[in-house]
């Protein structure tokens, strides 16, 4: 290009930057991740890798001369000169500009079909005065061998208009960038091992499904098994006997509402773990976000970087290496009636060796080292040799015909080779034998998978730490309103006992504590350390404890009160809490695992009544409340001048038998 030694100006079309944003699809929730000012910052690192690999070669960025000079572009367009070349043909865009970065305009683009992702159009004019990099002239030789030089037309570049596509089709579908190269390039390092880019895809969408799948069917699993407490007893077998009536009963009063289902469903959904939970529903959420937002994009997208990099290199004379003869300039025939080769390769460069003033640096040398084909032993795979789309060996170059699969966005020893030999650089300080490549690492890609799956498990955990808030919350309030309903009956009841103390018989009354179910585990081992208190009136007596169940057997016979009216038993409630027993170092305080309250009317007229209670606020309990007043069965009927006191059955004294019950 003209000026090459003295820097290559550029400058970027601020009307781009509102045209590719909505093709950038790494803003995940609304997070600014990409930006205009790193559109900008990509284009300036393809420059530079070329920059990079020949001492000769530098861009300058005069974007922002260019908004100082000409502030009301584009409502008033560019002058139609160039800067350095005001005779010369003009790329339209800023003067100061060699190279014009634009959109390419609709009708420059394929229609109907997939598009060029971008272009280069080398804007040129023909010289005569034509110098290569190695300071040399071209020339004929004499028949003496002395160099003939002669004014040989050349085509010399002195300007360009990078073009980068914002709308149409690519792969059938709507075009998209992505600007996280460096992780994409492992994706596509991935495919190529793994065979055809569809059949990674086609893997990568099939595990997602898999893991939705499982995290979904952990999540239905959960709340079908709370839901049965809400659907599963919807016409209950009657009686006092069903022990599903007793885990939802939660009045006692032998019948199953939809408010009570609903309450039980609540409670048990509240039990699960939060966690464990949250952990299933990012599974069902994060899993396609992370394919379709982050993973996909980098095959249905194209690299913005890569492209623009690929696109510089016809900039510089460089074409499609997998794409000949249909790419060259125009026809070999022209210069040469020889066959026309499908690729070359400069020996001396391709062998590891580097441009000198006392070796390899004449024109002769450096052109009569290039050879058709490819290296002899050169490796295959995807950094060395492939087979290109026209069916001939092909050394990886990053100017094979661009495709969304690049495997990063760095020149390859072919492209470097090219490079060398179109702008020879004979200082031995600055001759470069290797690629170097300035790689950033945005780490975009990490950072949008974390966001899609850390954000979906935090919203699932606010929302089930908040449930589980309001149903503890409503779990507190109704077990106050128990313990005040409790006190204020208890006060009723102590005035009714004075009373009826003188008028009614005395007997004893007694319980026989046979089991728990489903209690609640309070200990870290997973288990409790269950004992009972029974509370009649004023009087409350102990069970045993039974050690590190949840399923708890007593078979033990408590004598509550051995001289109590028949009256006021049958009209006096019993109240029921079982503990959790803590012996601990540092906590000594016994944990209550769940209570109920239970009516004695039910012994009106009997021995003894046995009750299966659901707990609040889980858990059941079984036992057997009996009343004897002087050791005979008492039939009681507290209804003032009616009441009557009928003897008909012995009490064994064996059945008040107590074991070893603790007052308190």
């Amino acid at each position: 290009m003209m000026g090459l030694g003295g820097g290559i100006t550029w400058a970027w079309d601020p009307t781009l930057c509102a045209a590719l944003d909505p093709l950038f699809n790494e803003d995940p929730w609304g997070f600014d991740l990409v930006d205009c000012p790193g559109y900008r910052a990509a284009v300036n690192r393809a420059f530079n890798n070329w920059a990079g690999n020949n001492r000769f070669i530098k861009f300058i960025d005069v974007t922002q001369e260019c908004d100082k000079l000409y502030p009301n572009y584009p409502q008033v367009p560019y002058p139609a000169r160039l800067h350095q070349a005001p005779d010369l043909p003009s790329h339209g865009g800023c003067p100061l500009a060699e190279i014009w970065v634009t959109a390419i305009k609709p009708n420059e683009n394929a229609q109907g079909g997939d598009i060029a992702v971008a272009t280069a159009l080398s804007i040129s004019h023909a010289t005569t005065n034509f110098y290569y990099t190695n300071g040399e002239r071209p020339f004929t030789l004499n028949a003496n061998g002395s160099p003939n030089y002669f004014g040989r037309t050349f085509i010399s570049v002195h300007a360009g208009t990078m073009s980068i596509a914002t709308s149409g089709l690519l792969g059938g579908k709507d075009l998209c960038w992505y600007l996280d190269s460096y992780f994409c390039s492992h994706i596509h390092r991935w495919k190529h091992s793994f065979g055809r880019p569809s059949d990674a895809r086609a893997l990568v969408i099939a595990i997602t499904w898999l893991l939705f799948a499982a995290g979904g069917a952990f999540v239905i699993f959960s709340i079908l098994s709370v839901l049965s407490r809400f659907v599963g007893i919807w016409q209950p077998s009657p009686g006092p006997d069903n022990p599903r009536i007793h885990a939802l009963d939660r009045n006692g009063d032998g019948n199953i509402t939809i408010k009570e289902r609903l309450f039980a469903a609540m409670e048990d959904l509240a039990e699960l773990n939060p966690l464990v939970l949250a952990i299933a529903c990012t599974f069902v959420i994060s899993p396609p976000l992370i394919t379709y937002i982050v993973l996909l994009p980098c095959w249905d997208c194209a690299d913005f970087e890569a492209a623009i990099l690929h696109e510089t290199g016809h900039f510089f004379g460089l074409g499609h290496p997998d794409y000949l003869p249909q790419n060259y300039y125009q026809p070999m025939a022209d210069y040469n009636t020889a066959p026309n080769g499908e690729n070359s390769y400069q020996a001396f460069l391709s062998s590891g060796g580097r441009l000198s003033r006392g070796g390899v640096c004449s024109l002769s040398s450096i052109w009569g080292g290039v050879m058709a084909g490819i290296p002899p032993g050169a490796a295959s795979g995807i950094d060395g040799v492939d087979i290109g789309q026209l069916g001939y060996p092909v050394r990886n170059s990053l100017m094979e015909a661009f495709t969304q699969n690049n495997p990063k966005p760095c020149l390859t020893p072919d492209d470097v080779e090219a490079l060398t030999v179109l702008y020879p650089d004979c200082e031995e300080a600055t001759a470069l034998s290797d690629v170097v490549c300035p790689k950033v690492n945005h780490n975009l890609g990490l950072v949008r998978i974390g966001l899609n799956v850390f954000l979906p498990m935090l919203i699932c955990l606010i929302f089930i730490v908040t449930f589980n808030t309001i149903i503890h919350k409503f779990q507190q309030s109704e077990m106050d309103a128990l313990i005040k309903e409790h006190a204020k009956e208890k006060k009723k009841m102590k005035r009714q006992a004075s009373m009826e103390k003188k008028a009614a018989p005395l007997g004893q009354l007694s319980v026989k504590l046979h089991s728990a179910s489903g209690l609640k585990a309070k200990d870290l081992n997973g288990k409790s350390d269950p004992y009972v208190i029974f509370q009649f009136l004023d009087v409350e007596v102990r069970s045993s404890v039974k050690e590190k169940t949840v399923t708890p057997k007593w078979e033990e016979s408590i004598v509550i009160s051995e001289r109590t009216s028949a009256a006021l038993v049958c009209s006096e409630n019993l109240s029921v809490t079982v503990m959790d027993k803590d012996a601990g170092m540092f906590d000594s305080t016994d944990d209550k695992i769940g209570e109920c309250v239970v009516s004695l009317s039910v012994l009106d007229g009997k021995k003894s009544h046995e009750f299966k209670q659901a707990l609040s606020p889980k858990g059941t309990i079984h036992f057997t409340a009996s009343f004897s007043p002087r050791g005979v069965r008492l039939s009681y009927r507290a209804k003032g001048k009616d009441a009557t006191y009928p003897s008909v059955t012995t009490v064994s004294a064996s059945d008040l038998t107590s074991d070893s019950p603790e007052r308190v």
